[in-house]
């Protein structure tokens, strides 16, 4: 008896799980699910909950709270910067513009829904900016992806726990990331990066200050630098440095926990 209610409790519990990955396949299938740029469940809001543009000579800093949704800033037609908010209810999110400083909370965190909690996810942050924009943004992201477009005249500071981060062309980049990957496309002046638990690569970065990379955990590749000393360390992993010149006054200095690191 006690050996057929084991039996019996054993293939309970196979076919609870056996619904439970239908479930997820099905869900990741359709798209509920899915894992670009970080773990998703469910669908995100497409309701903009606050809209609003502003002067450019109005705004010295853009400040960002994100709890768990994208930040997105993408070039502007004009010479303006205007807001835009994705969520369910205006409460999901605050906006206010005081002193030069234009800040932005969302403070929802996406409500569940119908299976184990899977619903929608917090909405995105949308900010439409122009490429003469040279002042400062500073964006705090818990969880979800970090895009920014063109900001080839401003100072960007990012702090990342979970999600990517893709910047096109910026000044100066203070990165920092807890999981995920961070690219940029063009770096124009100085950064100063660390990234736990993931890979970094720029395309072209032209040092003009000293400036400094870290990675704990992850492959750092550069693929084209200007004429500066590269002090390169790596604990475990392979470090190729193509061109390096030690009487420069720029130091970039690297450093690698585990990875590799290549510097064409």
């Amino acid at each position: 008896m006690k050996n057929n209610g084991l039996i019996i409790t054993l293939i309970v519990l196979i076919v609870l799980i056996i619904v439970m990955l239908s479930a997820f396949l099905v869900l990741c299938l359709n798209g509920t699910i899915n894992f670009k740029g970080g773990f998703h469940l469910g669908s995100k809001p497409d309701t903009i909950i606050y809209e609003e543009t502003y002067k450019l000579d109005e705004i010295n800093l853009i400040d960002v709270k994100q709890k768990a949704g994208n930040v997105i800033f993408e070039n502007a037609n004009d010479d303006n910067i205007k807001i835009e908010v994705y969520g369910e209810e205006k409460s999901d999110a605050e906006v206010s513009l005081a002193n030069n400083e234009l800040k932005i909370e969302y403070k929802s965190e996406g409500k569940g829904g119908w299976f184990f909690g899977f619903g929608k996810e917090a909405g995105d942050v949308k900010i439409y900016i122009p490429a003469s924009y040279e002042k400062n943004i500073k964006i705090r992201n818990d969880a979800g992806e970090v895009k920014v477009a063109n900001v080839e005249n401003a100072d960007v500071e990012i702090d990342c726990d979970a999600g990517d981060v893709e910047i096109n062309r910026v000044k100066n980049a203070t990165i920092k990331c807890d999981a995920g990957n961070v690219e940029i496309k063009n770096l124009l002046n100085k950064c100063n990066i660390n990234v736990d638990a993931g890979n970094l690569k720029i395309d072209n970065a032209q040092i003009n200050e000293n400036s400094s990379i870290k990675a704990d955990s992850g492959n750092i590749q550069i693929k084209e630098i200007n004429d500066i000393y590269i002090d390169a360390k790596v604990d475990m992993g392979n470090c190729k440095i193509s061109n390096n010149n030690r009487s420069s006054d720029i130091t970039l200095r690297i450093d690698c926990d585990m990875g590799n690191v290549d510097v064409n």
